[in-house]
């Protein structure tokens, strides 16, 4: 594939768009630009929750850091794990490693580490002070956008990563304070 040019229906700047939005469900008849989760999912070919992404296919992972940017920027903490689901096999990687369609768990005492869709979620509460200034924990449910930077402090869940490194919106956030450059 040409560098700059994309297999994906979704670019880095939509997914932006839907981490601000926050829920992709369709409720109450409206219909969601994406087709809601699955619509996210298949724009993004995630074709199995239960199998993750192929670990052995090295061109999707290189082709998803091509098109969605790199799990890393100057606040990056290297030595943090991520929990996966790669070739039906639950797995630690390297935060750095985690690509835009990994699907993750995350339980209480997760700091979370890029932007996701949740697409599982048994009691889950997140913490959102340090970002959006609410007090309160967040209950999360199933089709809500869940940022980089929060805490998850109870209960435990999946996601699709929607946005790594400086295309999350913590990311933006630091790019425009000038923190971060987004060569």
């Amino acid at each position: 594939m040409a560098p700059g040019i994309s297999s994906f229906a979704l670019t880095k700047k939509q997914l932006y768009a839907l981490a601000n939005e926050r829920n992709i469900n369709t409720e109450f008849g409206i219909s969601h630009p994406y087709d809601g989760i699955e619509g996210v999912l298949r724009n993004l070919r995630v074709r199995d929750l239960n199998q993750g992404l192929d670990a052995s296919n090295q061109i999707d992972l290189e082709e998803r850091r091509s098109a969605f940017g790199k799990n890393q920027w100057s606040g990056t903490k290297l030595d943090r794990q991520a929990t996966v689901l790669r070739n039906g096999k639950i797995q630690q990687i390297p935060i750095v490693e985690v690509v835009v369609g990994d699907v993750c768990q995350i339980k209480a005492g997760d700091k979370l580490w890029a932007d996701g869709l949740v697409i599982e979620s048994r009691d889950l509460k997140i913490d959102e002070s340090g970002l959006i200034g609410e007090a309160d924990f967040v209950n999360i449910r199933i089709g809500v956008m869940i940022l980089a930077d929060t805490d998850v402090k109870h209960g435990t869940g999946k996601m699709v990563v929607t946005g790594v490194g400086i295309y999350t919106l913590t990311g933006a956030i630091d790019w425009i304070m000038g923190h971060v450059s987004r060569d």
